[in-house]
């Protein structure tokens, strides 16, 4: 599909970019760029600019990016291939019910007055009891909860909804 399409290309446009060229290539296509590479190590006693360079000034963070944008890309296939073969409402039920487990982990770990996660992590930061759980930060619960909440309400409304709605409905109200 095209969405997918542009985030392959995207990612491509991100890889390419950490591919080191010959030095005298990219001093004809970024001198700026190259201009950084042919100093980056006179600090090191190096006067000699490198004989190959990227046009990327951090190679890492762009193969960090093309990673990104790949991983956009299989996700959104993903989706729509399961999409197409069992239907919106599969995937919609699957957000709520990741939604209501992490609701119910969060609050599991507040009444047990945990202070790891699972009894495993212990954070770095010190974190409410009332938000350990899967998501450490109270604003990505609060915005994953709220995603939760919409795809339940979504579920009710549906003509055949794979959940029976009175079930949502408790899962909705946690």
């Amino acid at each position: 599909s095209l969405p997918a399409g542009i985030l392959g290309a995207l990612a491509l446009y991100s890889l390419a970019q950490a591919v080191p060229l010959p030095f005298s290539l990219l001093r004809a296509v970024a001198p700026a760029n190259a201009d950084v590479w042919a100093r980056a190590l006179l600090p090191f006693g190096e006067l000699d600019p490198p004989r190959w360079a990227s046009l990327s000034l951090d190679p890492g963070a762009s193969l960090i990016e093309a990673l990104r944008w790949a991983t956009y890309a299989a996700v959104f296939v993903t989706s729509a291939s399961i999409s197409a073969r069992r239907g919106a409402a599969w995937g919609v039920a699957l957000i709520f019910l990741s939604a209501v487990l992490a609701a119910l982990t969060t609050v599991g770990h507040g009444l047990a007055g945990a202070t790891k996660v699972f009894g495993l992590y212990q954070p770095v930061f010190r974190a409410s009891s009332w938000h350990i759980g899967p998501l450490l930060n109270p604003n990505n619960l609060a915005g994953y909860l709220n995603l939760g909440a919409l795809c339940g309400l979504g579920l009710m409304l549906t003509r055949r909804p794979p959940i029976p709605p009175w079930v949502v409905g408790i899962g909705v109200m946690l």
